[in-house]
This record gives C-alpha cells, sequence and structure tokens, in this order.
C-alpha cells in the first residue's frame, strides 16, 4: 500500500486535532519506528494515537496486545507521561508530524515530538529549544545530520504547493522538462495528487512547458483539492500490470477522479480507512514475531542436542580407544612392567640424560624417557 503523501498528512491531521489539549496517559511500542500513544480528551474519552513503521498514522479505538517496550519507549514514557499535546500541526509541506507536549516537571517544560513519515522514518524528541534529546535512529542526510545534542532542522525546501506562484510554476515546468515532475517533485505534492492536478486541470501531464493561462487552471485545481471536504475511501487495484484486481492500492482522503473506476470502499473516517486496512497487517507482523521466536528457540534446542549427539560420539570412540589401550596393556603387562623396573634402575644408577640415551639404544626408539615420573612406550 502506498506511503502517505504530505497532502495525505494534512487532510489526516485535521483529525488529528481531536487530541489538541489531551493528556498522554502511556506509551507502547511494537517496533522501533512503531509508537503508540494512550491519550485522554475530554470529547473522546480514550483513543490512541497510532504511528505505523513511520508510514501511517491514525487514531483507534482499540488498545493492541504489544510486547516488551523498546528502550527508545521507555525513554519516551519517562519523559512524556501525563503530558498534554497542545498543539498537533505539519511540518511545513513536508511528511512531518510535529506534536507539541507540555509536561510538569519541577516547572512547565515544552517538547516537541517529531514523527518524519518518509524514507526510513524517524522519531525524534526535542526540548523546548528544538535540541533533539532522543531519536529511534541517528541518520546522516546530504544536507543534515539527524542526532541527539544538535538543533533538529527539517529537510530544505526551496518550492512548495502551498506557495507556489504563476511565475514560479511556469519556471519550473520548463526546468524539470515535464508538468506532471515539477507537481510531484520540486512542489511536494507527489505522484497521485500531481496526476490528480492535471486530470481536473484537463492539461496533458507530459507538457514540457506551460503558459501563464496554464499555471493558473492548475493552482486553482490545486486549491480545489487543498480544500476538499474529507470523504475518505480505500482503492483497490484495477489489476492492470503485476498487481492482482482487489489488492489494496492506498487509502485517500478525498474522492479523487483519477481512482472514478477503481473499486473502493467508503469508511467514516481517515482512521477507520487506516485501522481496517493496516490491523490485520499488525496483527500478522506479530504473530510472524511470535513465530520466528518460537522457530529461534526449536532451532536453539536442534543444535543443542545436535552438540550434544557430537559430543558422546568422541566419548564413545574414546572410550573405544582407551579399552583398547587397556586390553593392549594387560596383554603385555609382564614386558612393560620389566621395562619400566629397568628404566628406574637406569635413571638411578646413571642419571635421567644418560638413562633416556641407553633407553634408546637398548630398544630402538619404543621406549622414551620423558622425566622420572613418565615413560612412553610403543608396543
Amino acid at each position: 500500500m502506498k506511503q502517505i503523501s504530505s497532502v495525505d498528512l494534512s487532510f489526516i491531521i485535521k483529525e488529528l486535532k481531536q487530541l489538541d489539549g489531551g493528556k498522554i496517559n502511556k506509551i507502547y511500542s511494537q517496533e522501533k519506528k512503531d509508537i503508540i500513544l494512550d491519550v485522554y480528551t475530554r470529547g473522546m474519552g480514550k483513543i490512541f494515537l497510532v504511528v505505523d513503521d513511520c508510514k501511517y498514522v491514525y487514531l483507534s479505538t482499540k488498545k493492541e496486545e504489544v510486547e516488551e517496550p523498546s528502550g527508545f519507549c521507555m525513554f519516551l514514557r519517562k519523559r512524556l507521561k501525563n503530558g498534554i499535546i497542545e498543539e498537533i500541526s505539519q511540518e511545513g509541506v513536508e511528511r512531518i508530524l510535529k506534536l507539541k507536549i507540555t509536561v510538569m516537571e519541577e516547572t512547565l517544560v515544552n517538547y516537541y515530538l517529531y514523527f518524519e513519515l518518509f524514507a526510513k522514518g524517524n522519531i525524534i524528541l526535542c526540548d523546548g529549544k528544538n535540541n533533539i534529546v532522543g531519536l529511534s535512529e541517528r541518520q546522516i542526510w546530504k544536507d543534515r545530520d539527524v542526532r541527539t545534542n544538535s538543533i533538529y532542522v527539517s529537510p530544505k525546501v526551496e518550492l512548495s504547493y502551498r506557495d507556489i506562484t504563476v511565475n514560479n510554476l511556469v519556471s519550473e515546468v520548463k526546468k524539470n522538462g515535464s508538468l506532471v515532475k515539477a507537481l510531484a517533485s520540486s512542489l511536494g505534492l507527489g505522484g497521485i495528487y500531481a496526476e490528480e492536478v492535471c486530470l481536473r486541470a484537463g492539461i496533458d501531464k507530459n507538457l514540457s512547458e506551460i503558459n501563464e493561462d496554464d499555471a493558473t487552471n492548475i493552482l486553482n485545481r490545486l486549491d480545489n483539492i487543498l480544500d476538499s471536504k474529507i470523504f475518505p475511501k480505500i482503492v483497490y487495484h484495477s489489476g492492470e500490470g503485476d498487481v492482482g484486481k482487489g489488492d489494496i492500492l492506498m487509502v485517500t482522503p478525498i474522492e479523487l477522479e483519477i481512482f472514478k473506476d477503481n473499486e473502493s470502499k467508503s469508511c467514516e473516517s481517515i482512521s477507520a480507512c487506516f485501522e481496517e486496512v493496516l490491523s490485520v497487517s499488525r496483527k500478522e507482523v506479530k504473530e510472524d514475531k511470535k513465530l520466528s521466536k518460537y522457530n529461534e528457540k526449536i532451532n536453539q534446542l536442534k543444535n543443542r542436542v545436535e552438540e550434544q549427539e557430537l559430543q558422546i560420539e568422541e566419548m564413545g570412540g574414546k572410550i573405544v580407544e582407551n579399552q583398547n589401550k587397556g586390553n593392549l596393556l594387560y596383554e603385555n603387562y609382564q614386558y612393560v612392567k620389566e621395562i619400566i623396573d629397568g628404566v628406574k634402575i637406569d635413571i638411578k644408577e646413571k642419571g635421567l640424560d644418560d638413562a633416556k640415551k641407553s633407553s634408546k639404544d637398548k630398544f630402538g626408539g619404543k621406549v622414551k624417557i620423558i622425566d622420572p615420573r613418565r615413560v612412553e612406550i610403543s608396543l
């Protein structure tokens, strides 16, 4: 399923605004980049803000079964428990969800919790001065280093779909050589909404140049999209290409003309769509983890059994070898006793060095004196 776009997030935040003023009771995590905030609000009571793998975000009324929290989750609990969500917003036009949280420590302390919902994803906690105090992982980019004890800086954006002008758009299309590419990449609309704008404007998305009238038309259609009434749907693939018909394509927060021929299902909210789609996959992840741990334990036991069987086999070989040595010694007991008695006399009368030389001449290398207490005899 397609990851949420900047435009998607702008509509989702309208739903998340219900959490403004809510109190954070507890924080849970299933994976490194999964976070669930247990929030109490006056209007809705207890509700859960779910961030799924830093790709999707939605509200849920159901508490999931979670395993032991990660170290980062425990860190967030310590800092943010009983905190009040003062404001939920989008960082510019980036796919970054920002929560301003106030916590009573010795005095009122402000924190900013950022969820980066792009690329590998990241969760970053900053103090009131936007200094990073904790994050799910350090990430180094071409133009920024996201690490603790540094000021949090979001990705640089030269132009955005919210403040683009007619002249800027004309210039960007010419520079990119494609209308849809300029809208999707340079302006940050993403592919789906870039194509939707072109479709509504009735302009070929592959144009390499546009005039001012075209640009005005496009920006008007863009404004219409951004001001659209929320009408969430689960949209399914049409079955073209390698993707099977009926597979989930994406969740759309508004009615999109480019999907008018696709099968879809309406939901009462954007969150309800995501919850329906993702609850199954999240359950499968849990079951896979349990099965993986079970298989890991089984493999550990199998390896232990194999090691023990090998040890038994080696011990069995040594037992047979020692039995053979004992039998050989018993059969040659008198011969061995005479040699040992003779060696003792030689050592006593001639000394160790002369006794070693004498035994070599006398027995042809079959007897080797190591020290007065150790003699090797080859039979």
